[in-house]
């Protein structure tokens, strides 16, 4: 079972990559709060890389894990479509990808609405 990628998701990733001249490349997407903080809150980081074909590569979703000078940022959320497995957070590693699907369709929605927002700094790099 694939997991189903929202066209809007799609759509941003390939205009950010378009725009920043990177077409026909693999790439790595990083968005970013910049408030975002152990101690504040916000919105999670997050990375996603796409092959040169447009074809998924990763997301992750990073949060913070604990506070003041001991959180470390970790990763909360991660879908592996290369290797076809699902990361979560106090649930499990390497578990098959289909287990993430009811996850990965909320946090679709919750990113392209939060991008929406405009709360993100991008930056987008050839991989």
């Amino acid at each position: 079972m694939s997991l189903k990628i929202a066209p809007a998701l799609l759509r941003l990733l390939e205009g950010l990559r378009q725009e920043n001249g990177l077409q026909g490349q693999s790439v790595i997407f990083n968005f970013r709060d910049p408030d975002y903080s152990a101690d504040k809150g916000g919105f999670h980081p997050v990375e996603i890389m796409v092959e040169a074909d447009g074809s998924l590569v990763y997301v992750t979703d990073f949060t913070f894990v604990g506070q003041g000078d001991f959180a470390e940022l970790t990763t909360e959320l991660n879908w592996d479509f290369r290797c076809g497995e699902y990361e979560q957070l106090w649930y499990g590693a390497n578990l098959p990808l289909h287990v993430g699907a009811e996850v990965f369709a909320i946090w679709q929605k919750n990113f392209l609405d939060y991008h929406a927002m405009k709360v993100y700094q991008i930056e987008v790099t050839a991989a």
